[in-house]
């Protein structure tokens, strides 16, 4: 759960470069409390729901934006992208921030203090948890493609993760209740995603194994697999781009890593004590 503090703002920033806001505005064809009206509408959000907001200028990949953040009384959260030269909404995501944990232990979800396998993810297909977010994201089914969908647990529930991108290169994920079909959390790009390249008729082609990603996880380590102990590694999909996740520890430090299927990059890179 993310926790929020509400921090007074006394200059709008540009880039790294701090801009008195009357000199930016000056060239905004939308301002400031507009960009917040934008994100507020397109959100379904009234003012009087709000229980914290705030906003910054920025620079986003050479353009201006106004990144607007806000909190509802119902512990929803909401980051809108929104662009100051056309009022376009670049990106946003949302969150369901609070959840009773406490409620999943009473309904038995969670067993000996560990969370409880549920064989049955209850009422809801991922078909239908597939059908839920392109309604919710207004796309036709035709005009989607699906590169992930699996189940996960979010904060003692089971959930669907699913990511999709479209046609005219926007991508979509989101965390879907299997139980009851709500929607957790979502969020959406805009710009410059590139529909993954399929080799052999399949879109999950990968010329890295597995194997070969752990020795390249642990030489970065500068370790060898056989001093090490992988705690999970597995194939996922990240921004269209099939990639390896995984975690191995060594001593007291643990690692966790992405690397790329097709070209065995790096593409993440963590490590920390396991007492952290």
């Amino acid at each position: 759960m993310k926790k929020y503090t509400a921090i007074a703002a006394s200059a709008l920033v540009l880039g790294s470069v701090l801009v008195p806001s009357t000199l930016t505005a000056l060239a905004a064809q939308v301002d400031e409390t507009q960009a917040r009206e934008i994100a507020l509408s397109h959100a379904g959000v009234s003012q009087d729901q709000v229980a914290f907001i705030q906003s910054k200028l920025d620079s986003e990949q050479g353009r201006q934006v106004y990144e607007v953040e806000f909190y509802t009384k119902d512990y929803r959260e909401f980051d809108y992208d929104i662009e100051v030269s056309s009022g376009t909404v670049l990106s946003f995501d949302y969150d369901s921030e609070y959840y009773d944990a406490k409620a999943a232990q009473n309904e038995n979800r969670y067993l000996n203090g560990s969370l409880a396998a549920q064989t049955n993810p209850g009422q809801v297909s991922v078909e239908d948890a597939k059908k839920k977010a392109l309604e919710h994201a207004g796309i036709a089914a035709d005009q989607a493609t699906f590169v992930k969908a699996e189940t996960d647990y979010d904060d003692g529930r089971q959930v669907y993760e699913l990511e999709f991108y479209t046609n005219d290169s926007r991508e979509f994920d989101y965390e879907i209740d299997t139980e009851n079909g709500s929607i957790i959390s979502y969020d959406f790009e805009a710009e410059y995603w590139q529909k993954p390249a399929q080799a052999s008729g399949s879109q999950n082609s990968s010329a890295i194994t597995e194997d070969r990603a752990k020795e390249i996880a642990a030489s970065l380590a500068g370790l060898n697999v056989s001093d090490v102990t992988f705690r999970k590694i597995k194939q996922d999909m990240d921004d269209g781009r099939l990639c390896y996740e995984g975690e191995f520890i060594h001593g007291t430090t643990e690692y966790e890593f992405e690397i790329d299927a097709s070209t065995g990059k790096v593409t993440d890179w963590d490590r920390e004590s396991i007492y952290d």
